[in-house]
C-alpha cells in the first residue's frame, strides 16, 4: 500500500485527499473482509464465527446481550483489537473462540523456545535468534500478520491470472491488509464482478463498496 513515497493507508478519510485517485475504466470496487483478523485466529485455532458476523458476536460476549446496539458494536471492535494485540483478558478466556486463541498463543511460544523457531502456513521461519526480546503476545501477532500477508498474496495471484486470462479491462489496482480496490470496467460485464467476488471471498465473507473516485465509496444499494 506504499508507493512513490505515499502511504495509501493512512490517506485520511476526511481530507478530501482520496478525491485525487481516479479510475482508469468506470467504477472503483472496493471488496473487503468482515472482520478480517478475528477470521483469520478463528481458522488457525478451529473456531467458526455464528452467520450474524464477527463483531457481532465478540459484542454479545463482551456485553452480555442478544441486541447488539450500534455503540455496542463500535466498542466491540476496539475490544477486539485490543485483546488480538495486547493480550486476551481473563474474563473472556472460558469462550471457546479466546479458549482457542490462548491455546495457540502458548503453544507457539512452547515450539518457538523449544525449537528456536517457529512456522508460518507457508513455511517462512520466525527465529528467535532475530527476535530476542520477543513476548508471546508479539510472537502471535507476527503469525496473525503473517497468515494475513501470505493469505491475501494468494488471492492477489489467482485475481490477477483470472483478469489476464480473460483479457479484462478491469484490473486490480490497489491492496491494502483486508481490502481489494477494483478499477471496473462496465465492458467485462456484471458476472467478471461477480467471479471476482466469489474469488476474494472464496475463505471468508466480504462487504462491497463503488465509487467513481476513491473517496466516495458507498456500499452497494445506495444511490
Amino acid at each position: 500500500n506504499n508507493f512513490n513515497g505515499v502511504n495509501f493507508m493512512n490517506m485520511g478519510h476526511k481530507t478530501g485527499v482520496r478525491e485525487s485517485f481516479e479510475p482508469t475504466n468506470d467504477l472503483f470496487i472496493e471488496i473487503d473482509y468482515d472482520g478480517y483478523h478475528p477470521r483469520l485466529i478463528a481458522d488457525l485455532v478451529d473456531f467458526s464465527f455464528e452467520d450474524k458476523g464477527v463483531h457481532n458476536t465478540l459484542a454479545e460476549i463482551y456485553f452480555d446481550t442478544d441486541n447488539v446496539t450500534d455503540e455496542q458494536y463500535k466498542k466491540s471492535k476496539e475490544i477486539t483489537f485490543q485483546q488480538i494485540y495486547g493480550g486476551i483478558r481473563k474474563e473472556y478466556t472460558n469462550h471457546p473462540f479466546f479458549k482457542k486463541a490462548q491455546e495457540y498463543i502458548d503453544l507457539n511460544w512452547e515450539l518457538f523456545n523449544a525449537n528456536g523457531y517457529v512456522e508460518t502456513s507457508l513455511g517462512k521461519k520466525i527465529r528467535k535468534e532475530h527476535h530476542p526480546d520477543i513476548t508471546p503476545q508479539r510472537l502471535f501477532n507476527y503469525l496473525i500478520q503473517a497468515t494475513e500477508t501470505e493469505t491475501n498474496m494468494d488471492v492477489v495471484f489467482k485475481l490477477t491470472k483470472y483478469l489476464r486470462r480473460g483479457n479484462k479491462k478491469t484490473k486490480l489496482c490497489l491492496y491494502v491488509y483486508d481490502s481489494f480496490l477494483i478499477d471496473y470496467s462496465h465492458e467485462d460485464g456484471v458476472d467478471t464482478l461477480l467471479e471476482i467476488k466469489q474469488l476474494i471471498s472464496e475463505k471468508f465473507p466480504v462487504k462491497m463498496k463503488k465509487g467513481t473516485n476513491y473517496n466516495t465509496l458507498e456500499p452497494f444499494g445506495k444511490k
